[in-house]
């Protein structure tokens, strides 16, 4: 019980030395990064296609199949 009000303790000291511009200044930079991130999401989902096609390309059809034939 001892380990737990310390650990209550502690947060509270924590938290009262931030301020409450750093918190809504924190708030306001990730709903900025949120947002960034909503509007171009096909942008950045299509950059991440091509770099994991340029590591990792994809294997012909007849490879996939197992057969080397092709049909």
């Amino acid at each position: 019980m001892t380990a737990l009000i310390s650990l209550l303790q502690s947060i509270v000291v924590l938290v009262s030395a931030v301020s409450i511009a750093q918190l809504v200044r924190g708030m306001f930079y990730l709903s900025l990064l949120t947002g960034f991130v909503m509007f171009f999401r096909p942008l950045l989902v299509g950059i991440a296609r091509a770099l994991v096609l340029t590591v990792r390309p994809r294997r012909p059809k007849n490879l996939l199949h197992g057969t080397a034939s092709g049909t």
